[in-house]
């Protein structure tokens, strides 16, 4: 038996639809995928009928109460020329407790755990089953003009800056209960137990068809100033020391590598990155092939002993580019410029005009 179906929507101002009526063959079911294909009854069919009464998109101001019934009735009268039989079926669908929300907060410092847990509806229509949820992070203090966030949600770990209203919004595409860590970030905390507030929601999509909360959403559950305290850390720097602007090519075996000595100082877990660059036709200095990173620093401060062999490179004027990368930010960076040639070196005495 091929499965059919067709679909009304009603009003809060309808009382009742109709399935068919012989007389003009009306009904104000329409077949799904189709513009006026309208339900009829066949004859000398019989016709299994299900009957699914979908809330999900449920205007806001219509939505059930708790303890709301919904009586479901189904009555079908003979016209005179109609030979089916009368029908008469009824169902409730009741709705005993509407969903509700819970929201914690733990941790210390800039690292903070939100427990979100749904408990769900008890009955068969409940608007708020199978929600999309996101937390809403609203910052009440200001903050530096570098905060971002990083936090990890359903497995997965992701940097974030604020949005075009000024708040962190942290996706929560997985189980509707869990954990979310967010840490608040910047390489501009430079004040001892500098206090940084926010507010934060437990936000839910208007309905289910909807992609996102951010297409609109409810507030289920709300905590008002969450502490995020930070320490300071110092004004992130790079510094390099080296002997090296000018190397004599004209004997590539003699070639001595290029070293240096590169201090910095930062928060802990920092990125150096080090990257040897050269002037190319337009003035420009662009990146070469010779690349290094130094991940996951596990000091505030130190420093790298840098070696690179140059043997090889075309004669130009070069430079080598260090930057302190923190939660993809670029928080510092220097150059230190040098020559490879096969000529004489440069006179540093000579005052250039």
């Amino acid at each position: 038996m091929t499965k059919k179906y067709f679909y009304t929507i009603v009003s809060s101002s309808m009382n009742s639809v109709t399935l068919y009526k012989d007389e003009g063959s009306y009904s104000d079911f329409v077949r799904m995928g189709t513009e006026n294909e309208k339900f009829v009854i066949p004859a000398d069919e019989t016709l299994r009928l299900q009957m699914i009464v979908d809330f999900s998109q449920v205007a806001k101001e219509n939505r059930f109460d708790n303890n709301t019934e919904l009586s479901i009735a189904l009555n079908g009268i003979k016209d005179g020329t109609s030979t089916a039989p009368d029908i008469s079926a009824s169902v409730n669908a009741t709705c005993k407790n509407v969903a509700t929300f819970e929201l914690s907060e733990s941790g210390v410092g800039l690292v903070k755990q939100f427990t979100y847990v749904t408990n769900e509806s008890e009955g068969l229509a409940s608007f708020w089953d199978n929600r999309d949820l996101a937390l809403v992070l609203t910052p009440i203090t200001d903050l530096p003009a570098d905060a971002h966030m990083v936090y990890t949600a359903d497995g997965s770990t992701v940097s974030s800056i604020f949005n075009s209203q000024g708040k962190f919004i942290v996706p929560l595409n997985g189980p509707d209960s869990g954990v979310a860590q967010v840490t608040l970030m910047s390489n501009l905390f430079t004040e001892i137990n500098k206090k940084y507030f926010f507010d934060v929601r437990l936000v839910a999509a208007y309905s289910e068809a909807e992609i996102s909360p951010m297409n609109g959403w409810d507030v289920v559950e709300e905590l008002k100033n969450v502490k995020f305290t930070a320490n300071a850390e110092g004004v992130p720097s790079v510094k390099i020391e080296s002997n090296v602007y000018y190397v004599d090519s004209s004997v590539q075996s003699s070639v001595s590598p290029f070293t240096a000595n590169v201090k910095y100082q930062d928060s802990q877990y920092c990125n150096l990155e080090l990257t040897l660059m050269v002037k190319d036709e337009n003035g420009r200095y662009v990146s070469t092939s010779i690349y290094d990173s130094y991940d996951n620093l596990q000091e505030s401060e130190g420093a790298v002993a840098y070696e690179k062999g140059l043997a090889g490179l075309a004669n130009g004027s070069y430079c080598l580019r260090a930057v302190i990368m923190k939660g993809g930010i670029n928080s510092a960076e220097i150059y230190h410029y040098f020559i490879i040639d096969n000529g004489q070196p440069i006179d540093d005495s000579v005052t250039q005009q």
